[in-house]
């Protein structure tokens, strides 16, 4: 019964975890987003994990992975794009005519997580109608 509860905590740890790092890659995208000039503004993962473990001082390989995943769930859902792919990964970019670029000048990163969640990918979206 208690390696159970134990077992418990430590997805909860980990899925807050997740949470704090989705939330820091929002963070660093509304960063980056209030202070472009250009109509577009690229991500990769590895230099976002190494922005979020400065700021958190945690290993940057394991963060890497929830920010890919992160940012293939926003390419699904629509909101940012896939701009190049090559041999050291993709290169992701957010447009200024895209929902995520007015929702990160509008709002906070926590409340712009709690949108990107609630909203379906273009696939589910399609496969519905």
């Amino acid at each position: 019964m208690a390696s159970s509860q134990v077992q418990r905590q430590v997805v909860a740890v980990a899925a807050m975890d997740a949470r704090n790092i989705k939330i820091y890659v929002l963070q660093v995208m509304k960063d980056l987003v209030v202070n472009s000039r250009g109509r577009l503004v690229t991500l990769r993962p590895s230099k976002l994990a190494q922005d979020i473990s400065i700021r958190s001082r945690k290993s940057p390989r394991a963060e890497s992975v929830v920010i890919r995943n992160f940012l293939e769930e926003l390419v699904e859902k629509g909101l940012i794009k896939v701009v190049k792919r090559s041999a050291r990964g993709k290169v992701y970019g957010v447009y200024r005519e895209s929902d995520l670029w007015k929702m990160l000048i509008g709002y906070q990163p926590r409340s712009i997580l709690s949108i990107v969640e609630s909203v379906e990918s273009e696939e589910e979206a399609a496969g519905q109608a």
